[in-house]
């Protein structure tokens, strides 16, 4: 995995997420964040200085445009800690399970999400 900052991940993290979402035929979809910076710049709060981060804002914003609404929300670290496990896990290189039970569970927009990324 390429070597990148908080906020390049938060980036490919949303736009993994769009991609999915328009895969499922969202229409609206909720970018929930704990960058504060890149939901700030999403919503046009902030302007993006790196060269780095302004590739994937425009990317970001091009994906964004597909979609009848794209809402960037920010959350704390500290009500994210089970993103924030999960992340460092992976740079880690290990994979997490989840609990089968959980993760199987209904027909809501979880397994939606675990059916698409089955394909």
């Amino acid at each position: 995995m390429a070597r990148m900052t908080n906020n390049e991940a938060e980036y490919r993290a949303a736009l993994l997420g769009l991609e999915l979402a328009r895969k499922l035929g969202a229409r609206q979809v909720e970018i929930v964040a704990d960058s504060e910076v890149v939901v700030r710049q999403m919503r046009g709060l902030s302007r993006v200085h790196s060269v780095r981060l302004k590739r994937l804002h425009q990317e970001t914003c091009r994906a964004a445009a597909d979609f009848e609404a794209v809402v960037f929300t920010h959350v704390s670290r500290d009500k994210n800690r089970l993103a924030d496990a999960l992340a460092a896990e992976a740079i880690g290189g290990r994979v997490v399970q989840m609990p089968p039970a959980r993760a199987n569970a209904g027909n809501g927009w979880a397994a939606q999400v675990l059916a698409a990324l089955r394909k």
